[in-house]
């Protein structure tokens, strides 16, 4: 049985849409003081001459109106702004649905690979799918890493989509959990896959080289000939995997935990016990 880990919850920003109701009244409000006080001062300036005050009603008037005219574009401008972004959002979560359908599809590799595809556009497009895009290219590929140690154009795909996704971003993600797959000889040069699970995994001869590992546990996984080449290793815990004839050249193992692994032929371990 794979051991339990506990999940942070996948929290999003949303924008009350109070914030918009109140920054509407507000505005009001500002324009209509503004209207008041000039209609007030042009009539309080010129308030002793009659030819003089009637010009400057008029033109209190006249400033009104555009006013009024100004706000009416500042407010149709708005509205427009409001309904191309709902828009676009609505077409962004049919593109999402459409995608994990053709990932769903279960007799053709190349349709599947297509839909993840479309993921990776809409990640990059939009930087809040990147959670929900990782967790559904992980369920991806924990589901289509066959045993027979062929790796799918839709599971490389996803491997490669999810070594591109972005150190930070402005809401929380859950780890990687590729915990139990069997991707022998995976390619995952430079892939950012800083926080992942691969507890149980089979990963022989798969290339980590220069890719990013940064508080990944690989424990009790089977890295025979793995590569990690200028990895950064930083934190990762390797406890009890066979890492036989491992390649850790200029691998940074700062504080990573190698209690009870095999390396026998592993390289790259100089200085460690």
């Amino acid at each position: 049985m794979l051991p339990h880990r506990p999940r942070r919850p996948l929290l999003t920003k949303t924008r009350s849409p109070w914030r918009w109701v109140g920054s509407i009244i507000l505005g009001a409000a500002v324009f209509i003081l503004i209207v008041v006080l000039v209609q007030f001062a042009a009539v309080k300036i010129v308030e002793g001459d009659t030819s003089d005050h009637a010009k400057s009603v008029n033109d209190a008037r006249t400033s009104i109106i555009q006013l009024l005219g100004g706000a009416g574009l500042v407010g149709g401008l708005i509205y427009t702004v409001r309904s191309f972004g709902l828009a676009r959002s609505t077409q962004r979560a049919e593109r999402f649905t459409k995608a994990v359908g053709q990932m769903g599809d279960q007799e053709s590799e190349s349709v599947r690979a297509g839909g993840v595809h479309s993921l990776r556009l809409l990640a990059l497009e939009d930087a809040g799918y990147w959670p929900i895009v990782e967790q559904t290219l992980c369920s991806l590929i924990r589901e289509r890493a066959a045993d027979d140690g062929r790796i799918g154009a839709e599971v490389q795909a996803a491997l490669t989509t999810i070594g591109e996704r972005p150190d930070k971003l402005r809401v929380s993600r859950r780890p990687l959990d590729l915990r139990g797959v069997y991707l022998p000889k995976a390619n995952l040069v430079g892939a950012n896959l800083q926080n992942a699970w691969f507890d149980h995994a089979t990963l022989i001869g798969a290339d980590f080289t220069d890719a990013r590992l940064t508080y990944s546990v690989f424990a009790h996984g089977n890295l025979e000939n793995a590569i990690f080449s200028n990895a950064d290793c930083t934190s990762v815990d390797f406890s009890d995997s066979v890492l036989r004839k491992a390649v850790f050249y200029k691998a940074t193992k700062d504080s990573a935990d190698f209690s009870g692994s095999d390396r026998t032929g592993a390289t790259g371990f100089d200085g460690l016990s």
